[in-house]
């Protein structure tokens, strides 16, 4: 296989997860936008899934953002931390697990018979 084929089948199979999203979104909005030469020269041949790209773009944005966030929060917290000011919790761990343990052995008369022979006779 070579590129074009592996861009093709790539093509295909985002075009076949986002084509529910974008039946979904009838109302459509026009948006123009001022690119570079060269951005536009590299969307060309991808003109037909556009829509497609900026969903997954954003999806991406989207998690770098999330990421960043995250990694302003843990420094953050670090700073709060060596201050002195805040102590941060330790994590919650859990007790230790159940134990099973063996089952005593009983000598004697099996407690099925213990309770025939409570009853009494019938």
């Amino acid at each position: 296989m070579n590129c074009e084929d592996d861009r093709a089948r790539i093509a295909w199979h985002i075009k076949q997860k986002y084509s529910d999203l974008i039946a979904r979104n009838l109302a459509m909005h026009t948006i123009q936008l001022d690119i570079p030469d060269e951005l536009a020269e590299r969307l060309a041949p991808y003109s037909d899934n556009l829509l497609t790209l900026l969903e997954l773009g954003l999806q991406a944005w989207t998690a770098h953002e999330m990421q960043e966030q995250l990694a302003l929060r843990e420094g953050l917290l670090q700073i709060l931390a060596t201050s002195g000011k805040v102590a941060i919790p330790q994590p919650y761990t859990a007790p230790a697990p159940y134990l099973r343990h063996t089952p005593i052995p009983i000598t004697g008369q099996p407690v099925s018979e213990l309770v025939i022979e409570h009853r009494g006779p019938r």
